[in-house]
């Protein structure tokens, strides 16, 4: 390898992460740790989004010292085991996962380590280049030639995606090694810039002439003039030969006009891995269930009434019924469909224990089952299913009914 391109190195980084205007608080995180720049954009609800992605960090920033692009792959691997862990010992955060997306300066290259959809771009010579794919619905029927980037940007299952860290318990992970240039800038960012922030308004801006922190400042203006839907992350970082750059502004994290402050190092709609759809009126399936089933038993005064010994034993025998049910249900999902017939993924146990449902709502897939013919709707069987499982067959029944080319 040629001394020049060994002395290729990330000489100017740049970083901005706002909540946007509609989110409560920003489940997006970022590291820029020259010569490793990382975007993380968790999913998940209760905050279990901000979770995940600071889990995801966290594992990327303990091979900042020594990278490589096994080094990558293998942190990418540790922060899925990282956070199917910390999902299982709390329910509420079940089906939480992370976007994931990596770039590293090692030996004059360009290694890439990307699950999901935000995405890393290169920026050369006034030309904006996409270097990573969408592991999304519509970002495969773009690729199979079945829908137009145009219509792929107005399709109404833009968001579903079919990769994250912790959705399974094994990932998949692009890999890229690509050349780069000196003058070169890589940005990562959220779906929070690109979903409303066309390339070539990107392009415009990465073109002006001002520093990097300024761009990284417009760029996270212009997804906010747009509406500001999601949350924004835009970490910039220019190529150069000279010394290795420093981040000179703070890892901030906006939460509700406020800053919270994250170490470098350091840990739309709903956001989970079947898609992000907006919020819908709750009905009977979406009642929320975070009371336990002994919890709900026992609550009422009138039943602790009479015979406390047979009660005793009765609550006992519902607590120890109760908690295993929670339990399972806590690892188990199922598709069905709501009152409307709209096939839904429900997080839970498919029956109901008297008047109690053992299910809340996980996801709904944005398709009406109703028209459907019985062999179509067969996927919706009610069967109980793991995460992964669930999630897999939510995205096939997506693909085969729910993704329409759009004429």
């Amino acid at each position: 390898m040629s001394g020049g391109r060994t002395e290729l190195r990330l000489v100017s980084v740049a970083r901005r992460s706002d909540v946007g205007r509609r989110r409560a608080h920003n489940e997006d995180r970022d590291l820029v740790a020259p010569p490793i720049l990382a975007v993380a954009d968790g999913l998940g609800g209760q905050q279990a989004g901000e979770v995940a992605a600071a889990a995801a960090i966290a594992a990327v920033a303990k091979v900042v010292s020594s990278p490589s692009s096994g080094a990558l792959r293998a942190a990418a691997e540790e922060a899925n085991r990282s956070i199917r862990r910390l999902a299982a010992r709390s329910p509420e955060r079940s089906g939480m996962g992370t976007t994931l997306t990596v770039a590293a300066l090692i030996e004059g290259r360009l290694v890439i380590v990307h699950v999901g959809d935000s995405r890393a771009y290169r920026f050369r010579d006034g030309a904006l280049t996409q270097l990573t794919n969408d592991h999304s619905v519509v970002a495969d029927l773009v690729r199979r030639g079945e829908l137009t980037a145009r219509e792929a940007a107005q399709h109404p299952q833009r968001n579903v995606i079919t990769r994250a860290i912790g959705a399974d318990p094994v990932i998949r992970a692009d890999v890229l090694d690509l050349d780069v240039l000196q003058d070169d800038v890589v940005m990562l960012c959220s779906d929070g810039l690109t979903g409303f922030v066309s390339d070539a308004h990107i392009a415009e801006i990465l073109s002006r002439d001002d520093n990097l922190d300024m761009r990284a400042a417009e760029l996270t203006a212009a997804a906010n003039d747009a509406g500001g839907l999601d949350n924004i992350t835009v970490v910039l970082g220019r190529i150069g030969v000279g010394v290795e750059a420093v981040l000179n502004v703070p890892n901030e994290h906006p939460r509700m006009g406020d800053t919270a402050q994250h170490p470098i190092v350091g840990v739309s709609a709903p956001v989970t891995v079947i898609g992000r759809t907006p919020p819908r009126p709750r009905r009977r399936h979406d009642r929320p269930s975070r009371t336990s089933v002994l919890e709900r038993v026992t609550e009422r005064p009138e039943r602790r009434r009479g015979r406390r010994g047979h009660l005793a034993v009765g609550v006992a025998v519902l607590a120890i019924v109760g908690g295993a049910t929670a339990w399972v249900g806590s690892r188990s999902y199922f598709l069905g469909q709501d009152g409307t017939g709209q096939a839904t993924l429900y997080h839970g146990l498919p029956f109901a224990v008297g008047p109690l449902d053992t299910y809340r709502r996980w996801e709904a897939l944005g398709v009406d089952a109703s028209p459907l013919s019985d062999a179509e709707r067969g996927v919706l069987d009610r069967g109980i299913r793991g995460q992964g499982e669930a999630t897999l067959a939510a995205v096939r029944f997506v693909w085969r009914n729910g993704v329409p080319v759009i004429e």
